[in-house]
């Protein structure tokens, strides 16, 4: 399309977007995206899990301390968007 001029660089100090930039910023999002998924996933098999009645003391306390870091996982990651979708 359009070549720009090196005196936009070198004289005005003005860096255009990249697409090599513009790449990692979509890698990183759909990454991210993915974890994401990832985490929704083991935060239902760990709901479903605290759903059985036959479960220890011992048991429930380990799996709620694990739904508790995986829900600040997953708002942790949604801050990087811009979202956060409370439960």
């Amino acid at each position: 399309q359009h070549v720009l001029s090196p005196n936009w660089s070198q004289r005005h100090k003005i860096y255009p977007v990249v697409e090599r930039d513009q790449l990692m910023s979509l890698l990183e999002d759909s990454l991210r995206r993915l974890h994401l998924m990832d985490l929704r996933k083991l935060a239902s098999d760990v709901a479903a899990k605290l759903e059985t009645a036959d479960l220890s003391v011992d048991e429930e306390r380990d799996l709620l301390s694990q739904k508790v870091k995986i829900t600040r996982e997953i708002q942790a990651t949604l801050q990087h968007f811009g979202t956060v979708i409370l439960p």
